[in-house]
């Protein structure tokens, strides 16, 4: 399936091999040699404002069913505007489009991302404790098909 969403001077699509580059200078946790895999399972997803590309999302499936935002990120010059929330319900509809009717994220207890997904309707599913790391937090949401 490919996605374009254009809202206003936004886009959304998914990421080509052209956008490697930009992919790395906002992604610290992907190995460089799973990127193809990504591309090649359609899992990776570029949001442009004026042509320009800002934020990126990649997810899995957890249990090859439910699908989860591994990663959302937007360039810290383009944050707070309303970018993540248009990319975020742009993979949403992408899943809800493919038959799934609930999303999956997590975050870290000590980072700021918690608040911007329950704004967005997601709600605390559960926590997991890793020794002396910060508690990962779960949230999820319905989605519509």
């Amino acid at each position: 399936m490919v996605i374009t969403e254009n809202i206003g001077n936004t886009s959304v699509r998914k990421a080509t091999v052209a956008d490697k580059k930009f992919w790395f200078s906002l992604d610290k946790h992907l190995p460089r040699d799973a990127f193809a895999n990504k591309l090649r399972d359609g899992r990776c997803y570029v949001l442009s404002v004026d042509g320009i590309s800002v934020g990126i999302l990649r997810y899995d499936m957890l249990w090859d069913e439910i699908p989860f935002c591994a990663l959302l990120y937007i360039d810290a010059n383009y944050r707070r505007r309303g970018y993540g929330a248009i990319l975020l319900r742009a993979w949403e509809k992408d899943m809800a489009e493919s038959g799934h009717d609930i999303a999956l994220t997590s975050t870290r207890s000590d980072e700021t991302a918690q608040h911007f997904y329950r704004a967005l309707g997601y709600a605390d599913s559960g926590t997991l404790d890793l020794h002396d790391r910060p508690t990962e937090l779960f949230l999820s949401r319905s989605i519509d098909r």
